[in-house]
C-alpha cells in the first residue's frame, strides 16, 4: 500500500460517500457512487471508507491496528468535513431511525445489511476462489442499494458508522440531538461486520 496517501484516500472516499449520500436519496446512484469510489481507491488503501469494515479488516490481519486507527480517524475526519460543507451549503442531512419502528427491527435491519455488506466486501476481495475478480466493487455497491432499499425507511440504512458519526455532530452543534443514537447505529453496525468475519471464518476459510 502507499504509505501515508492511502489515509487522505480514505478520509477523501468517505467525504465523497457522505456528499454522494447528502446530494442523492435514490438507492441506485448511491451504490454505484460508493462502486466508483472502490475501484479508484482500491489499490491505494483498500476503499474501506468505513470504520466497521477496517475493524473487520484488522481482525483479518490484512491491516496493522496502527493502520486501522488512523483509517477510522481519517475516515471520520472526513465524514464530519462533507457534513459541515453540506450544512453550509443548506443539504442538511439527519440521519435517524424511524421512530415508528421498535428498537429491535432498527438494530436488526442494521446488523444484518452490514453483515451482508461485509462478508460480501470478504468473499469478493480476499476469498482465493475470486479474488482478483473485476466486479469487486460493483459486487458491494448494489449490496448497498439493497440495503438501502429495503431498510432505509426502517433504520436510516447507515450500515458505516462514520456515515452516521459525521452528519449527527454537525447536527449536535447546531442543536440536534440525533448523536444520542450513536450507541445504536455504532453497535449494530460493528457487531454486523464482526459477524461476518466470524462467518467467513468458519465455513469459507476453512474450505
Amino acid at each position: 500500500m502507499y504509505s501515508k496517501l492511502k489515509y487522505l484516500v480514505e478520509f477523501v472516499g468517505t467525504f465523497l460517500l457522505l456528499t454522494i449520500i447528502g446530494f442523492f436519496k435514490n438507492p441506485l446512484i448511491i451504490g454505484i457512487g460508493l462502486s466508483i469510489l472502490i475501484y479508484l481507491g482500491a489499490k491505494f488503501s483498500g476503499a474501506h471508507y468505513n470504520p466497521a469494515v477496517s475493524i473487520s479488516f484488522y481482525l483479518k490481519k490484512t491491516i496493522s491496528l496502527r493502520t486501522c486507527i488512523k483509517y477510522i480517524f481519517f475516515q471520520v475526519s472526513g465524514a464530519i468535513s462533507s457534513a459541515t460543507i453540506l450544512s453550509i451549503i443548506g443539504k442538511n442531512l439527519i440521519i435517524s431511525p424511524n421512530a415508528e419502528e421498535s428498537i429491535f427491527l432498527i438494530i436488526a435491519s442494521e446488523f444484518f445489511f452490514t453483515f451482508l455488506m461485509m462478508f460480501v466486501i470478504l468473499v469478493v476481495a480476499i476469498y482465493p476462489k475470486i479474488k482478483g475478480n473485476n466486479y469487486y466493487g460493483l459486487a458491494i455497491g448494489l449490496t448497498v442499494s439493497l440495503g438501502i432499499y429495503l431498510v432505509g425507511n426502517i433504520s436510516g440504512a447507515v450500515f458505516n458508522p462514520s456515515v452516521f458519526i459525521g452528519p449527527s455532530f454537525i447536527d449536535y452543534l447546531n442543536g440536534g440531538n440525533t448523536i444520542n443514537n450513536i450507541y445504536l447505529y455504532v453497535f449494530s453496525t460493528v457487531s454486523g461486520s464482526l459477524f461476518a468475519v466470524l462467518i467467513y471464518n468458519q465455513f469459507l476459510e476453512k474450505s
